[in-house]
């Protein structure tokens, strides 16, 4: 499990109102049954449920907004850097125990699949063992799960591809000008969709 420091939880907050909104949430008193997971007070008539799987980490928030992540997620990550004693104890509620349950699912299907399917080494003939990948190997492997990540979005929109969506978020950084457009147009979170048009704005800028 995962634990936090302020500037780690602060790099995961893109947004700069945002972090500054999270920073005002992150306290005992904002929040209603701290633990491993997390209630954030909101202005509706019910309050809006937060949770951070700490494994990677990965959000979920039941409130309306579309910048990602939210204040809500903000202010969790800042109050676990701040008071850990307060969100480590404690059994998840039921909603979050669900939505850990699928992520933990799902996550070892694919390192089956991953641990079944045979490598570019065996497939030549090379041997097993070999030295550790060099950086650019790392690089292309991951811009290689980003565009899985990115081809497995589109029509209808179900809960596991939007939880795919949601991935696709802390890879968007790999994608090319190219896939990055493909993403706006398939994607159908509107909080995923923004992110993605925010860094295709971002990437014209850096290479007019």
């Amino acid at each position: 499990m995962l634990t936090f420091t302020e500037d780690q939880a602060a790099a995961l907050v893109l947004d700069a109102g945002t972090l500054k909104r999270g920073r005002e949430l992150a306290g005992p008193a904002k929040w209603a049954g701290l633990g491993r997971t997390d209630t954030a007070a909101g202005g509706g008539a019910k309050p809006y449920l937060t949770g951070i799987d700490l494994s990677e980490p990965a959000f979920k928030c039941l409130c309306p907004s579309r910048v990602f992540p939210c204040k809500h997620r903000a202010g969790l990550l800042l109050l676990l850097a701040w008071q850990p004693a307060l969100l480590l104890t404690g059994a998840p509620p039921a909603w979050l125990a669900e939505w850990l349950e699928k992520r933990q699912a799902k996550n070892a299907e694919q390192a089956k699949k991953a641990s079944q399917a045979p490598t570019d080494a065996v497939l030549a003939g090379a041997p097993t063992a070999s030295a550790a990948p060099s950086p650019a190997q790392l690089k292309r492997e991951a811009q290689r799960h980003a565009r899985m990540q990115l081809l497995n979005l589109g029509p209808p929109p179900t809960t596991d591809s939007l939880e795919v969506e949601w991935a696709l978020i802390h890879t968007v950084d790999l994608l090319s000008a190219e896939d990055l457009q493909e993403a706006v147009l398939l994607a159908h979170d509107t909080e995923v969709k923004q992110t993605v048009e925010i860094r295709l704005a971002n990437y014209f800028k850096k290479n007019p």
